[in-house]
């Protein structure tokens, strides 16, 4: 094994692996092992998921104003990244920032992904540490799924349907009712093919997936909760103003923001000053 490999292990697997063999010694049960460290796992990456939800947040936010800008750049595809650039920086968002959080969990995905394989064939005990007993065996056996099984058996498919199902309710949460026909096809792709994994892994695969998506279906709902459309655009400038003191965004109020629209004595003003379709006043600090 090389120094990258066997580091992954020093560093990522052996300790996960070790998490799940605790729960196990605790529980006595793989299925109630699985749950526990995967509420573990998810803790500790709640501020990266929950970072990537807000930024999320953000985007859906300025939906209306992105619209309006691949509309009158719909022929020139050279000019909308352009313009979408330009827009993005003027609204203070970082379109890669919902993307980076999850980089950088997918090697600790990688590692769930062996340490479930292994713990269920009974493969990889002896990285256990001295202080955690190993145990002479594991039952793969919860709520009557052999979490080593894989294939279309009636427990597994049952999980497979709910794995997916809990999948297609946290893709439609931030999708925008006015969402493009794409976008509403993926959310129906992704569980689909959440579906179809869920069978051809083994079972304790689907059952961390299962529990991992409920718990950021809780953590994204407690954030739209809390952040609206219109706060969300008003983050989204004051983490720009403070990354950027000497360009800030003077940002007055934002109008039509999605489902949130502003009241009709906002608009009647603006409308009246400008005379044309109502935008977004700002003033650009001198840098």
């Amino acid at each position: 094994m090389n120094s990258i490999g066997q580091l992954f292990n020093t560093v990522i697997l052996d300790p996960i692996f070790n998490v799940l063999i605790f729960f196990y010694n605790i529980f006595g049960d793989l299925g109630l092992a699985v749950i526990a460290l995967t509420i573990v796992v998810r803790l500790i990456l709640a501020p990266l998921s929950g970072k990537a939800f807000k930024a999320q947040r953000h985007l859906q936010a300025l939906q209306p104003e992105m619209k309006k800008l691949q509309e009158k750049h719909k022929d020139d595809k050279e000019a909308l990244s352009r313009e979408l650039m330009a827009f993005y920086k003027r609204e203070g968002v970082n379109p890669a920032s919902s993307c980076l959080p999850t980089l950088v969990q997918i090697p600790i995905l990688i590692a769930l992904f062996f340490v479930f394989k292994d713990a269920v064939t009974g493969q990889h005990l002896d990285a256990i540490y001295s202080f955690i007993q190993a145990p002479t065996s594991i039952n793969p056996d919860f709520l009557g799924i052999n979490l080593a099984s894989t294939g279309a058996h009636p427990a597994n498919i049952a999980l497979a349907v709910i794995t997916a199902g809990l999948q297609f309710v946290q893709s439609r949460m931030l999708l925008p009712k006015d969402a493009p026909a794409m976008n509403r096809q993926i959310t129906y792709l992704f569980p689909a093919l959440t579906f179809v994994f869920a069978l051809t892994l083994p079972a304790a695969l689907p059952l961390y997936w299962a529990t991992s998506t409920l718990f950021m279906i809780v953590q994204q709902y407690l954030i739209i909760r809390k952040l609206p459309l219109r706060k969300a655009h008003t983050e989204a400038v004051a983490d720009w103003n403070q990354a950027n003191p000497k360009d800030v965004i003077d940002q007055k109020p934002k109008l039509n923001s999605g489902s949130e629209k502003s009241t009709k004595e906002e608009a009647k003003p603006q409308a009246k000053k400008s005379g044309k379709a109502n935008v977004t006043v700002r003033k650009r600090g001198q840098k």
